[in-house]
Order: C-alpha cells, then sequence, then structure tokens
C-alpha cells in the first residue's frame, strides 16, 4: 500500500482499512491523516478522498450489517455441528460403500475358484472300486503258467481257455493290487497267447487286446499303492490323479 499498489481494491477501502488498523494500533486519526499526505507527496499523489467520506461510507456498512438477523452463539455451534455430522455421515457412506465392494469382489473370486476346483475334482474323481482299464498290454510274455487249476476262474466267467497241459497254448497270469486307505481291489490278468486277449478279474469280466504293455488310469484317491504280483509299483501323479500308468511284463521294484 505505501509503494501505491491499491489496484486490488478501490483506493477508498484501502484508506478505511488503514483507518481501522490504526486504530486498532492505537494511532491517533491526526498522524493517520499526516501519514495519508506524506505518502501522498512522495508518491506525487493527490489524496482522492478525506476521511469524512471515509467515515461516511463505514457509518453506511454498519448500519446495513446491524439489519441483518442476529445469530447466537449457540445457533453457531448447533450449525457447525450438524454441518460436522454431515460430512461424517458423507465419509462414512462412501467408506462403506468402497468396502463392500471389496467384499463383494473377494466373494465373487472365491467363489470362482472353488468352483474351477470343484469341477476339476469331479471330473477326476473316479471310485478306486470302478477300476478304469483303458488298455491292457504286455511288453513280453512273461511267467508261463502250465497249471490248469490257474485257469478255473476264468473259466467260471464263460470264457473258454484250452487245456495249457496239451500245450496247445500258453497263458500268462499277473496279479495287480490296487490298495487304498480304506480298500484294496485285487485283479487278476490271464493273457493267452492263442487268444490275444486279457482276462480281468474279479472286478470286471471285460477283455482288451494287447500290444506288449500294460496301462491303466485310476481317479482321485488317497494313499494309492499299485502292487503288481510281489512288487510295489512306484505311480506318477498328476494333481492327485493317476493315469495311463505303463505297468511292464517284468518288475525289478523291491518287494514290500
Amino acid at each position: 500500500m505505501e509503494l501505491g499498489d491499491y489496484d486490488f481494491l478501490p483506493r477508498m477501502y484501502v484508506y478505511l482499512i488503514l483507518k481501522k488498523y490504526a486504530s486498532f494500533l492505537g494511532i491517533s486519526h491526526e498522524d493517520v491523516e499526516r501519514v495519508r499526505h506524506e505518502i501522498g507527496v512522495k508518491l506525487d499523489e493527490e489524496p482522492v478522498f478525506d476521511f469524512n467520506e471515509l467515515a461516511q461510507e463505514e457509518q453506511a456498512t454498519e448500519k446495513s450489517s446491524d439489519e441483518l438477523p442476529k445469530v447466537s452463539s449457540e445457533e453457531r455451534r448447533f450449525h457447525g455441528l450438524h454441518v460436522e455430522k454431515a460430512t461424517d455421515f458423507g465419509a462414512n457412506k462412501n467408506w462403506v460403500l468402497h468396502n463392500s465392494m471389496i467384499l463383494i469382489a473377494s466373494f465373487v473370486a472365491v467363489a470362482l475358484f472353488f468352483l474351477i476346483f470343484l469341477f476339476k475334482y469331479l471330473t477326476e474323481n473316479d471310485s478306486v472300486n470302478e477300476l478304469n482299464i483303458n488298455e491292457l498290454e504286455l511288453k513280453e510274455e512273461g511267467q508261463v503258467i502250465n497249471n490248469a487249476a490257474m485257469y478255473q476262474q476264468p473259466q467260471a466267467l464263460g470264457t473258454t481257455t484250452e487245456n495249457p497241459v496239451l500245450g496247445r497254448s500258453e497263458q500268462v497270469e499277473k496279479k495287480l493290487r490296487i490298495r487304498t486307505k480304506n480298500d484294496s481291489v485285487w485283479v487278476l490278468l490271464i493273457y493267452d497267447n492263442k487268444r490275444d486277449e486279457m482276462i480281468l478279474l474279479p472286478k470286471t469280466q471285460k477283455s482288451v487286446s494287447f500290444k506288449g504293455e500294460m496301462r491303466f488310469s485310476i481317479g482321485r484317491v488317497e494313499s494309492v499303492i499299485v502292487q503288481l504280483d510281489d512288487a510295489i509299483l512306484e505311480l506318477p501323479k498328476r494333481y492327485g490323479v493317476l493315469k495311463d500308468y505303463l505297468v511292464p511284463s517284468t518288475t525289478t521294484t523291491n518287494s514290500p
């Protein structure tokens, strides 16, 4: 203001502000007037307004402010609390909405993961009692059995087997045992080199062609042990499911 930069307010209001500030500091009216004239002379400016005009403007301003309705301190405090509560309510509402969206998204993700896991489990969970033999093959003949008593069981199932004692056919017997925590399934594999088929006992009467190796699949079970004759086989697993495991006709795995 001392440098004459009054562009932000009309000059009369600048003088009014100076007067109020001087009164607050205890400076007399005469001193204010003297300083005003000194500043005006220094800036080569003539004072445009006197204090009489400023006093009239001040009285008009005070009068208009007196006409406004008075608000008690209690009412102002109540209004402030109301505004504060409204602001807090809006903030809490936004917080609840944001967290609700996060919870819903988390629930959807967990439900989707559970459905995928359930689908994989149901599609791969075949009971061990329902032994799924995809293909049975023997790579080599293995042990030749010439005891006719060994073939009474397949004959009881309606199969026809030539008497090995007469030397008309050679048959190979393999015993496959599937052991789990709560179950044990024996499957008797008999190979007749003239019929080129495998008889599966006792869980199924299905006969399948062979070409030299044995493959089978087992659904999801716990603690699965596969035993071929007297040897325990190490089983490769994928997601806990045994599939297409190759069993050679002879094995060197140590007996249990």
